[in-house]
Parts: C-alpha cells; structure tokens; sequence
C-alpha cells in the first residue's frame, strides 16, 4: 500500500486538480502508472501489486514514487525486495 497526500497549496478554492503517480526506475523511466485523474486535496492510498503495467512483476531495487499535481510535485525513493 502507498499513501500519498494531495496539499491544499496555492488553489485554495480549487475544486479538484489533475494528478499522476507515477513509478519509476532510476533512470527517471516509467514503470507504471499508479494513480491518476482528478482529485480533491487529501489523503490517499492506493495498493500496488508489485508489477508493471503489464502484470509482469518488477525486479528488485530501488524505485522512484513521482507525484505530480500541478503546481506541486514531490518524489520519493522506495525499495523493492
């Protein structure tokens, strides 16, 4: 499980915003998309079954978690085993 949260930042009256989580190697490629679409400011979870977008599993290492809802972004490592 994956929670990330969505801040009520410059937008303040903003009804929802276009987000996207994205997993990626460490060569900034996308793996699989694990979110997207319009949301509310908040909290969420979304549950990964460790495999890329076409139900191969990944390998092992390191990985990058890219949220992007625009005008705020943040990335965060995470590792595979």
């Amino acid at each position: 499980m994956i929670t990330f949260q969505i801040p009520d930042m410059i937008q303040p009256n903003a009804v929802s915003r276009q987000l996207r989580l994205t997993l990626c190697d460490t060569q900034a490629m996308a793996v699989r998309t694990l979110a997207g679409g319009r949301n509310r400011s908040g909290l969420y979870t979304v549950q990964w079954d460790g495999c890329v977008r076409f139900g191969t599993p990944v390998a092992s290492g390191v990985y990058i978690l890219k949220l992007e809802a625009p005008p705020f972004s943040q990335s965060r490592k995470i590792i595979v085993l």
